[in-house]
């Protein structure tokens, strides 16, 4: 019997830049979101995973307010989850069954390793040819012991990983 695919997906520099401040989602991000959720995922086998502090708790709550997140993409407001730590979101996918993660931070992907079989490296805008001096730092920490986990630099190379394209047909 197949899996039931669950998808968990971190929030700042994933779906917004982590400032948050009045900023639009990134390209894509919304229209993406919605598609997963109704030709993949559901609305219920979809969860928002964040670490946060109090200061940043009730910004990205203010955002998700602002930009009527929910009510746009479709995602349940009772499927969003806050986290004080970066490990503590390997408890949390593991309680929920998560199969798929998209996150921004190495170290998530660390944690996730042997708990979530799909794990995506999020890095909006990232030139693979020439990487930043901060991901490259980062390398230095957790790359290079991360194993299974696909870099994506776009929601559209999001979109193609798990929405490929299906003929009219099938």
């Amino acid at each position: 019997m197949k899996k039931l695919e669950i998808l968990g997906i971190d929030i700042g520099n994933t779906i917004i830049d982590g400032s948050l401040a009045d900023k639009p989602a990134y390209p894509d991000a919304v229209r993406v979101i919605r598609r997963l959720l109704s030709e993949r995922f559901s609305p219920e086998r979809t969860h928002l995973i964040s670490k946060v502090n109090e200061e940043q708790h009730a910004r990205v709550v203010r955002w998700l307010q602002d930009n009527d997140f929910f009510a746009v993409t479709g995602l349940l407001p009772e499927n969003l989850h806050f986290c004080p730590e970066r490990a503590d979101k390997a408890a949390i996918c593991d309680r929920l069954g998560v199969t798929h993660h998209i996150d921004d931070r190495p170290e998530v992907h660390y944690h996730l390793q042997g708990i979530v079989e799909h794990r995506y490296m999020f890095r909006h805008g990232l030139n693979t040819d020439s990487p930043d001096p901060d991901f490259l730092k980062e390398r230095e920490g957790f790359m290079e012991r991360l194993t299974g986990v696909e870099l994506v630099t776009s929601w559209k190379k999001v979109e193609e990983i798990l929405l490929p394209f299906r003929l009219a047909s099938e």
